[in-house]
């Protein structure tokens, strides 16, 4: 092999590298934004378990793309439902979703 050769496969080599500690860090910190969404939920009185997480955080990815479009908080909170939910409750939601989930 000629050392041009060499070089781009080190090159190459290189770049998959950066890529995978780039995507490993990414997915680690959507992760933590998940996690940091349930948490505030969860000092905000919502019972986090399995099942409720995996649905509040579906509400919670839903809110955002309200939110991205230029809804206010107030606003989704009161156009959403969740069950046994009050309006502050909803707006706790819609809160902890823009400060954790949305980019």
């Amino acid at each position: 092999m000629s050392r041009l050769a060499g070089m781009r496969v080190l090159g190459c080599a290189a770049a998959v590298s950066v890529a995978t500690v780039a995507s490993s860090f990414s997915a680690g910190l959507a992760h933590a934004d998940e996690a940091g969404y349930l948490d505030q939920l969860s000092r905000h009185g919502y019972e986090v378990t399995a099942p409720s997480g995996e649905y509040l955080l579906g509400s919670g990815h839903a809110m955002c793309q309200q939110l991205q479009s230029g809804h206010s908080p107030e606003d989704v909170a009161r156009h959403w439902t969740y069950p046994n939910a009050s309006y502050q409750n909803l707006l706790d939601m819609a809160r902890a979703a823009q400060a954790n989930l949305c980019g």
